[in-house]
């Protein structure tokens, strides 16, 4: 902002200080959104809104806000489904944000060129429903030994690409994950990409 105030006039440095600042003030919203969601986790002040939401809706909105950002780094982003039962009983605001977390770590561990898809499969259990989303890219993947401390608070391995966060998502997403009843997975290699495995049991409604 002091910048900008410096440079009024400069218009090709004005919407280079407005992509910065854009950027940065979304980070601290993100950071500050998962300290307190970290907080609540901690002390079991998280709680689940379970109600009727669609399965369709939800990954129609979740492939809208990924989209453009996929496309930014011109990814091939697919979207594949399977779903035999749309109408669940679930808390789709929490599954939501596990999905653009997982999603956002396959941008970012993308190179520009790959490949993102997003599939969402289903299968019945009697009255429940077994819905899984798995993620799979084509990015640089994980060592073996960072594939063990993912899910640990602050660890953030040992790509420099892993810097641009916190290293508390992955630790809220399953915690959240486990707050649902569900598993998550992940299965990675080294050079070639990685794929994220949730599965989420639900009820009809």
């Amino acid at each position: 902002i002091h910048l900008m105030q410096q440079n009024i006039g400069d218009h090709e440095r004005m919407t280079g200080y407005l992509r910065k600042s854009d950027s940065t003030a979304k980070y601290l919203l993100s950071l500050v959104n998962d300290i307190l969601d970290m907080s609540k986790l901690q002390s079991d002040k998280m709680v689940l809104v379970p109600k009727p939401f669609s399965v369709d809706e939800l990954v129609s909105t979740t492939e809208s806000l990924m989209r453009s950002r996929m496309e930014d780094k011109e990814i091939d982003f697919r979207v594949e489904t399977s779903i035999i039962c749309s109408n669940l009983i679930g808390d789709d605001m929490r599954i939501e944000q596990i999905l653009v977390n997982i999603l956002g770590n396959a941008v970012k561990f993308t190179p520009k060129g790959g490949r993102v898809i997003m599939r969402v499969l289903q299968s019945a259990e009697g009255e429940r429903i077994l819905t899984t989303y798995q993620v799979e890219d084509t990015g640089c993947g994980m060592s073996p030994e960072t594939g063990r401390h993912i899910f640990e608070k602050f660890y953030q391995g040992d790509n420099s690409r892993a810097r641009e966060g916190n290293g508390l998502g992955l630790s809220i997403v399953r915690r959240i994950v486990e707050l649902h009843s569900g598993v998550i997975v992940y299965k990675s290699e080294l050079g070639k990409g990685t794929v994220c495995t949730l599965t989420e049991p639900g009820n009809r409604w």
